[in-house]
């Protein structure tokens, strides 16, 4: 497996890059109420996963609500066609392979290591992952999640954050779409049950679809 590295001065263009191309590319971003108030646990994103720039989406957030270290776990075949991102937190897996259960012992070291009260808040991880393993549409009416996520978390209930990100995509009358993001805290305090999670979060992005619809 790739492990990340963070080359902070590529971080830093990044913070600034990421900013850039979300404000050229959208004609607004809007976070959806009720945002979580969030501790300084470690934090789990889970997100649904459309496009190129969902990635950014997260990276986005952190940026302007989080404010943590980001690592993000990506099919090594697509992080050797963009070492960049290895640079920024970006790490691999390649499933059927025997790395990845070096890839899933790696995500939950970084989970773990964020559990130490003595690490600055800056330090402690945002770990995004897509357990839908592939990019889906946007329309997809349902997502499937694939296992390995209940093993990242085993016994880290209570210790961690996991949080639900939804981003949807509108033009409405405008020549640039709008970029609208809901979040949502899992409630995450007991074993994890992946099909649990599965429709949870698939009752998530029905709601927000609902909440898209002009009549609202």
């Amino acid at each position: 497996m790739i492990p990340a590295r963070h080359i902070f001065f590529l971080v830093d263009f990044f913070r600034y890059y990421i900013d850039f191309r979300i404000k050229g590319h959208f004609s607004r971003v809007v976070i959806h109420p009720p945002v979580p108030e969030l501790t300084d646990k470690p934090l789990l994103i889970i997100g649904n996963h459309f496009s190129w720039w969902d990635g950014f989406f997260t990276l986005w957030l952190n940026n302007h609500l989080f404010h943590r270290r980001c690592y993000a776990m990506m099919l090594e075949e697509q992080l050797r066609k963009n070492r960049i991102l290895n640079f920024i937190g970006a790490y691999s897996i390649n499933p059927g392979s025997r790395d990845a259960i070096a890839s899933i012992r790696y995500s939950r070291d970084i989970l773990l290591k964020g559990t130490d009260p003595s690490m600055p808040p800056a330090k402690r991880p945002l770990l995004l992952m897509f357990p839908q393993g592939s990019i889906q549409s946007m329309h997809a009416r349902y997502h499937h999640f694939k296992g390995g996520l209940e093993h990242i978390v085993n016994d880290l209930e209570g210790q961690i954050t996991v949080l639900m990100t939804i981003a949807l995509t509108d033009y409405f009358s405008k020549p640039k779409p709008e970029l609208h993001l809901y979040l949502k805290e899992y409630p995450f305090n007991k074993k994890l049950d992946i099909k649990d999670l599965e429709i949870v979060f698939n009752q998530f992005l029905e709601y927000a679809r609902q909440e898209q619809k002009p009549d609202n």
